[in-house]
């Protein structure tokens, strides 16, 4: 009987413990679009006009998440213009149920990185 309980308790744990801390997200690098499950301190990368981003998942809440880039990144709006081609930014908040456009800050060339959850 006790046997049967241990192995039933390990189960249940392993079972609702396994993404604990984890979610989804939709990556996409310069429109190549992959899901994945993630957690702190996961990253991506993405190559975009000859640099490599190392972008890593830094901290996780209940309604964002929060990344940093090795190199500065801008927003984009809708219609796919750079928000500021001077940015030295690399931290970014992601909320959740939003698509976040971020792009290489160059005036002309748009080369972006987004994320949806």
């Amino acid at each position: 009987m006790k046997k049967s309980v241990w192995f039933l308790l390990l189960a249940v744990l392993f079972l609702t413990g396994c993404d604990e801390g984890k979610i989804k997200v939709k990556f996409d690098c310069n429109g190549i679009t992959k899901e994945y499950k993630v957690k702190k301190g996961s990253k991506f990368k993405c190559s975009l006009f000859g640099t490599e981003y190392d972008i890593k998942i830094t901290d996780i809440q209940d309604n964002k998440f929060t990344i940093e880039s090795n190199e500065p990144l801008t927003f984009s709006d809708d219609k796919g213009h750079v928000v500021d081609s001077n940015s030295t930014q690399t931290i970014f908040e992601i909320n959740k149920g939003e698509k976040t456009k971020l792009a290489v800050p160059l005036d002309g060339l748009v080369y972006t990185i987004d994320f949806e959850w």
